[in-house]
C-alpha cells in the first residue's frame, strides 16, 4: 500500500498527540517506529486498509507492512476499528503493530475483516502473527508493554508458526487487560487466544479478557507456562 509523508496533525506529546486519520498515515506510523519513545499517537477514524466488500477481496489486496523497529510510545485507537489488514508471506513478524517493547502502551483499538498469514521457512525460523501486536522484545526490565481494551472479532483469520489473537509472542512479558478475540487461529507451533508464545520467566499478566475457542487456551505453549498469571479469561 501507499505511505503518507506526515501525520494529520499533532506534535507527539500527551496533550497534542500525532493524529492518524487515513490508512496511508497508519502505514506511515508502522514504517517509522524508530524514535517513538515517549511519543503519543491517536487514531481519529475507523480505517479500511483494503476494500473487503467482495468475498475474494484478498486476491488483489495490498499487503500490510512489517518492521524491524520497536514501538516504545503510546498508541490510542480511541475506540476505532481497523479493517482489511492483509498479509500472506514469510516475513517473521506480522500484526497491526509488528513490534513493541518496554514502556509501550497500545489501547482502545480493534481489528475486523482481516487476514494475516506468515509461516516458518527454511531461512526464517519464526512466523509470529498477532492481531494487535506481533512481537514483544528488546527489553529486560519489568516495565512491561501494556495492551488494553483491544480486540479481534470473528471476521479475523490469523495463521502462522506462533499465533496469538492479541499478541503473537516474544521474549518479554506483557500486561493485557480488557481484551477479547473471537476469530480464527491456525498455529503450526504455538497458538493462544490472547498470547501465542513467550518465554519471559516472570510471566505475563492477563486480566478481564475473554475468547471463544474450543481448541486453544488463552496462552499457547511456551517455556514458562507455569509462571503465567491469568484470571477471568
Amino acid at each position: 500500500g501507499k505511505l503518507a509523508t506526515k501525520y494529520a496533525g499533532g506534535s507527539g506529546t500527551k496533550t497534542d498527540p500525532y493524529l492518524i486519520e487515513t490508512p496511508e498515515q497508519m502505514a506511515y506510523f508502522v514504517n517509522n517506529l524508530d524514535g517513538t519513545k515517549g511519543k503519543f499517537y491517536s487514531l481519529t477514524a475507523d480505517l479500511s486498509m483494503n476494500d473487503t466488500s467482495k468475498t475474494d477481496w484478498e486476491r488483489n489486496a495490498n499487503q500490510w507492512f512489517t518492521s524491524a523497529a520497536y514501538f516504545e510510545g503510546t498508541f490510542d485507537g480511541c475506540g476505532h476499528v481497523v479493517s482489511g489488514l492483509y498479509y500472506n508471506g514469510n516475513d517473521s513478524i506480522v500484526a497491526l503493530i509488528p513490534r513493541v517493547t518496554r514502556g509501550s502502551v497500545v489501547q482502545r483499538v480493534g481489528i475486523t475483516e482481516s487476514s494475516l498469514t506468515s509461516y516458518k521457512t527454511e531461512t526464517r525460523d519464526v512466523g509470529y502473527v498477532g492481531g494487535i501486536v506481533g512481537y514483544m522484545g528488546n527489553g529486560t526490565d519489568t516495565n512491561y508493554p501494556i495492551i488494553s481494551q483491544c480486540f479481534g472479532d470473528d471476521s479475523v483469520v490469523l495463521k502462522g508458526s506462533s499465533v496469538g489473537g492479541i499478541v503473537a509472542g516474544g521474549h518479554q512479558a506483557a500486561i493485557l487487560n480488557n481484551c477479547y478475540f473471537t476469530g480464527v487461529l491456525e498455529g503450526k507451533t504455538h497458538a493462544g487466544t490472547m498470547v501465542g508464545n513467550t518465554w519471559d520467566g516472570k510471566g505475563s499478566i492477563i486480566t478481564n479478557c475473554y475468547s471463544i475457542s474450543r481448541e486453544f487456551n488463552a496462552v499457547g505453549s511456551n517455556k514458562s507456562a507455569k509462571n503465567f498469571k491469568c484470571t477471568a479469561v
